[in-house]
């Protein structure tokens, strides 16, 4: 799988879900990963 397609998965995933605390947990993993890839995903 390539990051374009990991990314599309992760935005899917994002507008079906509208449970916050997964959504956090989301967010937690995000600012677990190196700045550059964080940029990437909200760029």
């Amino acid at each position: 799988m390539t990051t374009g397609e990991r990314k599309q998965l992760l935005f899917q995933r994002l507008m079906a879900v509208n449970d916050e605390r997964l959504l956090e947990d989301i967010e937690a993993l995000l600012n677990n990963r190196c700045p550059d890839d964080v940029l990437y995903f909200f760029s």
